[in-house]
Order: structure tokens, then C-alpha cells, then sequence
């Protein structure tokens, strides 16, 4: 079966022609060439799929995540400009092509959050986005105007949206997180701790939840006997390689400030001991382990 499918979807390819099998080719290029993060060379197998596949969603979404990522490498003012006005065209045009795509008007309308003014940053238009998602997904919609509003630092609007989209979302832990996230960043550590919980009981896989939880203990002195066991189950299933999470060695790190303010300066060398030993660049926990030496 899995043969007759290969020669069929071959067959298929030819009846197409050749524009469509080079645009493939060149996507495909350009997807390889971003792995390996040669990104100026995968800026141009992109542009060539989006000339051979112009309605292609896809196309435009890696084009924008190569200009986004080639913008990084740079340290000229000018050229960042000039690239991150190339990734918010690349969105505007998948959002063009794919009207009905939730990714590439979020992709959009985080766009239009983070840059800058001169850079063609704007609240407004991004919220026209979130209100176009909210008719397609609710939950999504809702949780990225309540982002939108946290950066504009609106927190009761932002916590009101959050709110409204856990009433309709389908990843309740992210939405619990985002708003302890939020109450963290106002200080209100209890109603925090409250938050990062039924982010952990929504999924128990959620490891940011379990990491922010310890390091709102960090900042509020309070229940750091539970920060700590939290910490030690972030650290034996959080990976170095996953950058999606935050590091262990900082984890490590925050362990050893709860176990500071328990006054258990032993645990506590050990911990920051333990965070060098997994990054020896790690100057936060190299700090601490230096200051906690003096005082001995």
C-alpha cells in the first residue's frame, strides 16, 4: 500500500510540472538551510517557493522566521530595520493568502506587539487581529488579547481576556500560567501561587508552571519547602536541549536561593554547585556561590 501511495503521489508530481516540484525542492531547501542556520541562504530558497507557490501559506510563514531569525545575527540598526519590515510583509501576506489561518494572523499580530513604532508596531492593528481570531478559535483569540493588553501593561483588561479564554481554550495550563505570569509581574505572589497550581493540576507536564511557582517563592520569601520540591522534579525532567523551557542550571540556581532564605547554606552550596557544573557561564549562581564562600 505504502509503495502504490509513493507512485501515485510521483505520478502526481508530474502531472503537476516542474514549477511545482522546484518550489518544493526549494522549500524544502530552505528548511534545511534554517536548521543549520545558514538563514540568508534560506531567506532566498523561500522567496524562490513563494515566486513558484505565490498562494502558499507556508511559504511566507518560513520566509517571515528567516528574516526574523537572520535580523538576530545582525548589530546594524538599518539592516534590522530593513529585515524586520520584510518578516512583518511575509506575515501580512500569509495572512492574505490564508485568511482563515489562526498561526499566521498571530504570528501578525505578535508582530505588531513587539516592534517598535518605527518598525510598524501597533496595539491597535494587532488587536484587529486577535478580534479576527476570536471568530475562528476563541480560545486563542481571547488568550492573545489578554497578551496584547499585558504589554500594554492594561493588567485588569489583560486578566479579563485571560480569563474569558480559558472558558474556551483547549491548553487551560497555558492559560493559567499566562495568568500567573501576569499577577507575578504586579507582585501579587499569592494569588500567583494560585494560578501556577491549576496550571500544574490542568497538566502536570506543564514544567514552566512548576519552575515559575518556585521563583515566585524566590521573590515573595514564602513557601519555599514547595518551591524546592518543585524544582527537583523540574530538574529531573527539563533538558539543557530543549529551549523551550528554561535551563536547568538556572533552575539549579533559583534552588539554591530558596534554600538561602531556609538558612541551609549547605544545600544551598551544593544547588549553586550543581548549576556551574551544568554551565560554568551561569554569572548569576557563580555570584551567589562566591557570596555564600565570604560569609563562611
Amino acid at each position: 500500500m505504502k509503495k502504490y501511495l509513493t507512485t501515485v503521489l510521483f505520478a502526481c508530481l508530474l502531472a503537476l510540472g516542474q514549477p511545482w516540484a522546484q518550489s518544493n525542492a526549494d522549500f524544502q531547501q530552505g528548511k534545511q538551510q534554517f536548521a543549520q542556520k545558514k538563514y540568508e541562504t534560506a531567506i532566498a530558497s523561500f522567496k524562490k517557493a513563494t515566486e513558484a507557490e505565490p498562494n502558499k501559506e507556508a511559504n511566507y510563514m518560513w520566509l517571515a522566521r528567516a528574516y526574523n531569525q537572520r535580523m538576530k545575527q545582525t548589530s546594524n540598526f538599518m539592516k534590522k530595520g530593513a529585515l524586520a519590515r520584510k518578516m512583518k510583509n511575509a506575515y501580512k501576506k500569509a495572512v492574505e493568502v490564508a485568511p482563515q489561518s489562526v498561526d499566521a494572523r498571530y504570528s501578525l499580530a505578535m508582530y505588531y506587539t513587539n516592534a517598535p513604532g518605527i518598525a510598524g508596531g501597533s496595539f491597535a492593528k494587532a488587536e484587529e487581529q486577535a478580534t479576527a481570531i476570536i471568530k475562528l478559535d476563541k480560545g486563542k483569540g481571547y488568550e492573545l488579547l489578554g497578551v496584547i493588553h499585558q504589554s500594554k501593561k492594561d493588567y485588569a483588561a489583560a486578566e479579563k481576556a485571560y480569563r474569558k479564554g480559558l472558558q474556551f481554550s483547549d491548553n487551560q495550563a497555558k492559560l493559567y500560567q499566562r495568568l500567573g505570569m501576569l499577577l507575578q509581574a504586579q507582585k501579587q505572589y499569592v494569588r500567583a501561587f494560585q494560578e501556577f497550581g491549576h496550571a500544574i493540576k490542568a497538566d502536570k507536564n506543564y514544567l514552566d508552571a512548576y519552575y515559575q511557582y518556585a521563583r515566585t517563592a524566590v521573590f515573595a520569601q514564602m513557601q519555599m519547602s514547595k518551591g524546592i520540591k518543585y524544582l527537583r522534579y523540574y530538574v529531573s525532567k527539563a533538558s539543557a536541549k530543549n529551549t523551550k523551557v528554561v535551563a536547568p542550571t538556572y533552575a539549579w540556581w533559583r534552588m539554591g536561593q530558596l534554600y538561602e532564605l531556609q538558612q541551609d547554606t549547605v544545600q544551598a552550596k551544593q544547588a549553586y554547585q550543581k548549576a556551574l557544573q551544568l554551565n560554568a557561564n551561569n554569572k548569576q549562581a557563580k555570584a551567589a556561590l562566591e557570596k555564600l564562600k565570604e560569609t563562611e
